[in-house]
């Protein structure tokens, strides 16, 4: 399983046990079934509760509906309440963030999404771990968006498109990003999960430009490589945006001449020689 699945892996809590009832003598009922067994009866409770629909946490819960030619998928009145509250939650925390709060307390959050505090700790343990499911949604909405860029395309084509991603899903994550550098050298969650993805940030942009540095010495492809992932990370688009208070547009012009110049002495990698089709006789 790729890391992006691991990570933006939807998280769901499961629902309290109900009570047992207890039978006349204060003892326990039978828990036999005709034709099964205590232990087969268990197994076939644990393969109904596989069975239960769960709602991703990573989309919002309006979004879980039915499309059509699926079957209708029943979800009963405490499991959509408690994903309805979390959702909201998450939400307030999203808003408070693009406002430039990026440390709101637990009463303004729950404040926000209109739900006692008690509520916000009821779902989540503590305000790491709301931030962090926030960064999961945002970063699986972001990198559903990114998709991959062909070797096969000329260098500028490749460029464009990175740079216009970038300034895309950057945009998108700057207020989780500055929140979680802030909890970085305190939650080692957080720190794993900025890891990962700027982890594969500098994947994707070794792979676009591949092409590219695939005849240059091993010395001189690393740096080079080191400096085009540094032109395409969220910390210079960062500092374009918000130290020098450039436009988007204005700030993906810079990256793209950025990378444009890192690239200037490079030779263009050669296209693949076509074979002719041999005539069939």
């Amino acid at each position: 399983m790729p890391p992006s699945a691991r990570i933006l892996s939807a998280q769901q809590e499961s629902s309290r046990a109900p009570a047992k009832p207890q039978g006349k003598s204060g003892t326990r009922p039978s828990t036999k079934v005709k034709g099964k067994s205590r232990i087969q009866g268990k197994a076939q409770g644990k393969e109904k509760d596989r069975a239960r629909p769960k709602i991703a946490l990573m989309e919002p819960y309006e979004s879980a509906t039915v499309t059509e030619g699926q079957p209708e998928v029943k979800i009963d009145g405490r499991r959509a309440r408690s994903a309805r509250a979390r959702d909201a939650i998450l939400r307030a925390l999203w808003s408070l963030l693009q406002e430039g709060n990026l440390n709101p307390s637990a009463p303004r959050i729950a404040d926000r999404a209109g739900v006692s505090l008690r509520l916000v700790f009821h779902h989540f343990s503590d305000m790491q771990s709301i931030l962090r499911d926030l960064m999961q949604r945002q970063s699986y909405r972001a990198i559903e968006s990114t998709a991959p860029i062909s070797d096969e395309l000329t260098r500028e084509q490749r460029m464009n498109l990175l740079v216009d991603q970038r300034a895309h899903l950057f945009e998108i994550i700057t207020p989780i990003e500055q929140a979680a550098i802030m909890q970085e050298s305190t939650s080692a969650l957080i720190a794993n999960m900025l890891s990962v993805l700027r982890k594969m940030q500098r994947a994707q942009v070794t792979q676009c430009f591949a092409p590219d540095l695939a005849s240059l010495p091993l010395a001189e492809r690393r740096t080079l490589g080191a400096a085009l992932i540094s032109a395409a990370s969220w910390a210079f688009w960062d500092t374009l945006r918000s130290q020098q208070k450039l436009t988007v547009p204005a700030a993906r012009r810079v990256m793209a001449l950025t990378l444009e110049a890192l690239l200037r002495d490079v030779p263009p990698p050669q296209a693949p020689a076509v074979r002719p089709r041999k005539s069939r006789a």
